[in-house]
Parts: C-alpha cells; structure tokens; sequence
C-alpha cells in the first residue's frame, strides 16, 4: 500500500489511516513504539507526538515518511512471500527465553553462549519485544571500551544530555534503571573489555536489574579460564544462570521446516546436514528464503533443486 500521491506526499485525510497502520503493526509485531520509530526513520518522541496529533511540526512530512514505510514494508512481505518464518517456537529458543526471563525476574546475571548462527540473538530480540523494561545492546569490537559501552546502554534507555564522563553516565543508568526489575541484555558479549563486564556488574549491583551476556564461546570461558577467573571473581560468583546453546536438534530444524512448507524427506534430510554446519540455523534460514524465491519464480514448491541452487548462490557446496 503506497499512500503518496504524485508529488510524493500523503493526503491529509490519510494520516489518519496511517496512524492506524503504524498502531496495528506495533500491535501485530509486539513492537515497541522506539523500534517502530527507527524503522521510519525519526525519533520515538517525534512518532509519539504524531500519533497522538500533538506534533508541532509538519504533520504532511511524518505522515510521508510512514507511507514510505509501510510501503517498504508490504514491498518486503511480498518478497519473502512463503519463505522461512522470522520466529519458531524451537526448545533452543525456548530455552533462550527461559534463561532471560530468569535473570529479569530474579534480578540475576545469566550467560547465554554458543556458536555463531544458533539463533541466540533471534530469541533475544524476541523476548525484548515481548517484555517491559528490557534493553538490548549489541557489542562490537569498536565499543568494547567502557566509555563506548556505557553510552551503548545510555541510548538503549533513550537517556540525553549526560555529562561526558564514566561516573555521570553509570549514575544516570542506575539512576533510569532502579525499581523497574528490567533486564539489561548485552549481545555479542565477547567483544566487551575487562573494565567495561566490571561496570557492568556494578550497574547490576546497584540498580537491582537483570543482566544477561550473550555470545559465543569464549564469554563463559573467559569467565573461567586459567588466571582470568580471579580478574573476573566478582562477576562469576553472581551468575545464576549458564545455558549453552549447542547444536541445533533434529527436532528443532524440523520444527523449522514445517514452518517453512518444506516437507518432502529428501529435502528434509539435505536440510539437516546444513543445520549441523558452523551457523547452522543461521545458514539454513538464508538458504530456505532464497529457496523459496526460486521456487516461487518457477510456480513450484521448494524441492531439492532449489535448496541445491540457494546453498550454492550461498556459497555453500552441494
């Protein structure tokens, strides 16, 4: 649905419609309305304004930039059309879910890690868009310091004008984050230094919140191998809760393929030997949506061939 006339902007009479659309999506998504607003393009106050009527400014110009959105985003549905589902309900995810929401009810440090493409960072988005008061911040190598961490978590609450130092950041963080048992998630945990898991146990002292790393191998092992265990005593002895994520099941990529229409037993047996690859879920999920596009062009259903032809454009061998 493309809302915009000829001159690329939207009716007056259908910024209504749209606020309808942007209101049915948070609540079909169970999107929070920051997420919605970063998808658009503007910030969370902004949509919050217009969707209540009480934005100051043009109101033609946000309504343009959700038409384009929402265009986009049918133009997407349309493409990925019968491909793989963004979300099975596997035990991996399951038990994914089960650890944070362990940690954010009890107020307690839970270590998620595995291999890459196990779905780890899937199940946690997942949850963060279910729950209250859980915020999500993805580690890289570029912010393992604890300054670029600290502001990681700063804009995940959505906090401005901090003064630009360490101990005013971590202040302002507990002080947003105390009382609302919420739960700090921090991805790809193995790209934070040393200073920066010791501030935050600290924050996780102070403000009472739960804390979940989740990453690959060598966040629990750092945790716990030769003389690292005693730099990270403190924070070792608060989790109480480690999951690893292993190999994905056969019933869980099962689970994934009946989701996906695919059902045939040579296709699922094909299917089953990528799961078990490096990545494995993350390299089938791309494989099953390419898969399907093919099929799709040839008015099929996803057969072998296709699965063969999506690996390979993968850059997988058949």
């Amino acid at each position: 649905m493309d809302e915009r006339t000829e001159a690329g902007k939207v009716p007056a009479d259908k910024s209504e419609d749209l606020r309808g659309v942007v209101r049915a999506a948070m609540d079909k998504r169970k999107a929070s309305q920051a997420a919605i607003a970063r998808e658009i393009g503007i910030s969370s106050s902004t949509l919050s304004q217009w969707l209540s009527g009480r934005y100051q400014g043009s109101d033609a110009a946000i309504a343009d930039k959700v038409a384009t959105w929402e265009a986009n985003r049918q133009a997407g549905a349309a493409l990925s059309g019968a491909t793989a589902s963004a979300w099975v309900d596997t035990s991996a995810n399951q038990a994914v879910e089960d650890a944070l929401l362990f940690a954010q009810d009890a107020g307690a440090i839970a270590v998620i890690y595995g291999g890459a493409g196990l779905g780890k960072t899937t199940a946690v988005k997942r949850y963060a868009e279910n729950n209250p008061n859980v915020w999500r911040v993805t580690a890289t190598p570029a912010t393992s310091s604890l300054m670029a961490m600290l502001e990681g978590v700063a804009n995940a609450l959505e906090l401005r004008d901090i003064p630009n130092r360490p101990s005013a950041y971590a202040g302002e963080i507990v002080r947003r984050m105390t009382g609302t048992r919420g739960l700090l998630v921090v991805d790809e945990a193995q790209h934070i230094g040393t200073p920066a898991l010791e501030e935050l146990r600290s924050i996780h002292d102070a403000s009472g919140v739960g804390l979940a790393m989740v990453g690959n191998e060598s966040v629990f092992a750092r945790l716990t191998g030769g003389n690292r265990k005693a730099t990270f005593a403190q924070l070792f002895s608060r989790v109480a809760f480690r999951l690893r994520v292993g190999t994905p099941t056969r019933s869980d990529t099962d689970a994934i393929l009946t989701a996906s229409g695919v059902d045939g037993e040579r296709e699922r047996e094909w299917a089953h030997q990528v799961a078990t690859l490096p990545g494995g879920l993350r390299g089938l999920a791309h494989t099953l949506r390419q898969a399907s596009m093919f099929a799709r062009q040839d008015g099929s259903a996803v057969d072998l061939r296709a699965l063969h032809a999506a690996w390979r454009n993968l850059g997988g061998e058949s």
